[in-house]
């Protein structure tokens, strides 16, 4: 069930065109590659847009899936 959900086509779902629009560009096609990400990643390609950050954790949350932890050479976040 979970490779069926990071399988599916991010132009497929019901999502902002603009989300749709970022990740084209830079040829993120399904959820499991959006779910790749870290939030610091995903900062950067959005043009520093935190509310792109929350609306693409919410999409991936309501399919069972989150963003990649971004830990610091420290250890931390």
């Amino acid at each position: 069930m979970e490779d069926e959900v990071k399988n599916l086509l991010i132009r497929n779902l019901n999502v902002a065109a603009r989300i749709k629009g970022i990740m084209a560009k830079y040829g993120v096609r399904t959820l499991g590659e959006l779910s790749a990400y870290t939030p610091k990643e995903l900062f950067k390609i959005s043009g520093g847009s935190r509310k792109f950050i929350e609306e693409v954790e919410m999409i991936l949350k309501k399919h069972g899936l989150s963003l990649k932890e971004y830990k610091n050479k420290y250890g931390g976040f």
